[in-house]
């Protein structure tokens, strides 16, 4: 049986371990990268079907990182993981073509419901930010 191909974008080492720990089991994931410095490579090296970015990264940012995975890789589908809920962040994922975006803090249930919503061609979006968004109108 295949296994989805993911690649993980974290800077945070035991978070890179806990989120691999989490998706390894059902997912095969092909590599874990501190910084998407070599992003592109590694993606054209090993066709993963998502790639899973942290917005706040070293050097170059996820949405940054984002922006060109998509003019070169545009089949592959973007996960963003964050600790930002702010809406504005939540909109320009989306708007950089993102399939979900997923908040750190309920990454163990949510993180793998992102990739197989996602793997199933719906969005997903941290139910905790839809409530959120509910509260406001």
């Amino acid at each position: 049986m295949h296994r989805s191909r993911i690649i993980l974008v974290e800077d945070h080492k035991p978070s890179q371990a806990a989120y691999n720990a989490l998706l390894e089991p059902e997912f095969e994931v092909v590599g874990v990268l501190d910084d998407a410095s070599r992003l592109l490579p590694h993606v054209s090296d090993t066709q993963p079907d998502i790639v899973i970015l942290d917005v706040s990264l070293p050097g170059r940012s996820g949405f940054e990182a984002a922006r060109e995975l998509r003019q070169y890789f545009p089949r592959v589908f973007i996960i963003f993981l964050t600790t930002n809920p702010a809406p504005e962040y939540v909109e320009e994922a989306f708007a950089l073509g993102a399939s979900a975006y997923v908040l750190k803090v309920f990454a163990v249930a949510d993180l793998p419901a992102a990739v197989r919503s996602v793997l199933s061609g719906r969005r997903f979006t941290s139910p905790f930010l839809l409530r959120d968004d509910a509260e406001r109108q």
